[in-house]
């Protein structure tokens, strides 16, 4: 569930988010990891089809484990 802004006035449109997301180059992925507590987060560069993101990375490794652990993210 998200939680809305407690500044609505500052809130992002929908339309604004979305050419934010076609016209940039980098985003920041910021996933749990219950294995050590913490909050992963990675710098990555993406593409942007349709509603579909595709970022830029190894085939294995931290962030990919997570990712397969079926936990929730945020990209911003």
């Amino acid at each position: 569930m998200f939680i809305p802004p407690r500044r609505t006035d500052r809130a992002t449109e929908l339309q604004e988010a979305e050419a934010l997301l076609q016209n940039c180059e980098y985003g920041f992925l910021a996933l749990g990891d219950d294995a050590d507590g913490f909050g992963y987060g990675i710098p990555l560069n993406y593409a942007k089809d349709g509603d579909s993101l595709y970022m830029h990375g190894a085939t294995e490794g931290k962030k990919i484990a997570i990712i397969g652990g079926g936990k929730k993210a945020s990209f911003c």
